[in-house]
């Protein structure tokens, strides 16, 4: 975990929710498409497990939080007294 690495009070960690299916959808390059084809191999959620976090420090789900209220959230979260 980067916390251990860097120290708690230096590190937040967010977890930017978002099921596969929309990820899919969102992705410009195709990278899901290609990943699914074999033509790439161990991308997240496809090829390779994804481990939600156990103690985010914030989590957002994209679905449902529009873009800018994400930002606030976490600026929110960057101006918080440690």
């Amino acid at each position: 975990m980067a916390s251990e690495i860097i120290g708690d009070d230096s590190c937040f960690e967010i977890h930017v929710a978002t099921p596969l299916n929309v990820c899919e959808a969102r992705a410009p390059l195709g990278l899901y498409k290609r990943a699914r084809q074999g033509e790439i191999a161990d991308l997240t959620g496809v090829g390779s497990i994804y481990e939600i976090p156990e103690a985010a420090a914030l989590v957002i789900n994209t679905v449902e939080v529009p873009v800018a209220d994400a930002v606030n959230r976490m600026l929110g979260l960057l101006r918080t007294p440690v």
